[in-house]
């Protein structure tokens, strides 16, 4: 949880003092695999932690991300999943420049 109370203490900094307090600040979306995964197809928390990722990097290039992956999903079921937070500014403009 380190990860999360980091982010919860930068997360001021990162909103522009030109954004007013209704403003979407962050997006949150969740990739969740199937518990068979891990056995059927050899998932693991590091390769769902890079599908995320990439999943970042393809979907949102130019935004922040937080990828945080979890090796079991509600009530225990076992399923992997990813959390993704994005920040909804622009932190780079490397996006347009082809």
């Amino acid at each position: 949880f380190y990860y999360l109370r980091l982010f919860a203490w930068l997360l001021p900094a990162l909103i522009s003092a030109s954004q007013k307090r209704e403003d979407v600040k962050s997006h949150h979306y969740i990739i969740s695999f199937d518990p068979r995964d891990a056995q059927d197809n050899g998932l693991t928390v590091d390769r769902a932690q890079q599908l995320g990722e990439q999943f970042c990097k393809e979907h949102f290039p130019g935004h922040q991300a937080l990828v945080c992956t979890h090796p079991d999903g509600h009530n225990h079921s076992g399923n992997i999943h990813v959390h993704i937070v994005i920040n909804s500014s622009f932190t780079s403009l490397s996006h347009m420049s082809k």
